[in-house]
């Protein structure tokens, strides 16, 4: 897999999902910071492949550096009004072979996954 190709998702698993609720004397509401773990295996190594960036289908894009892996780990954090535990998010995820101008791969299928 080059940057011409797109990454093809093995899998992606969450894990350690944490909530923590509080009052926000900013916006004068009541809040949730949701924290998780991403886990995103590919089926095969990207030839030249330098890291791997993760979009979660919202406004987060998360880049890890890792190279020629199948495997990347992401810890992801969001504050909303509501908690993200329970709901669905969609991953889609692009590799990079050039640490400088991040010659990116083109998206893969998008993957729906629920935050549990």
């Amino acid at each position: 897999m080059g940057p011409s190709t797109k990454p093809v998702i093995k899998s992606i698993k969450i894990s350690n999902v944490k909530v923590k609720k509080y009052f926000s004397t900013k916006y004068w509401e009541t809040r949730y910071t949701t924290s998780w773990k991403v886990t995103v295996t590919l089926k095969k190594k990207a030839k030249g492949n330098l890291g791997l960036e993760i979009h979660d289908g919202i406004d987060g894009y998360y880049t890890k550096a890792g190279k020629n892996k199948t495997k990347y780990t992401f810890t992801m954090k969001r504050d909303s009004v509501f908690s993200y535990k329970g709901k669905n998010m969609n991953f889609a995820v692009r590799t990079y072979n050039n640490k400088d101008c991040k010659a990116y791969s083109n998206w893969s299928a998008i993957k729906a996954v629920k935050i549990k």
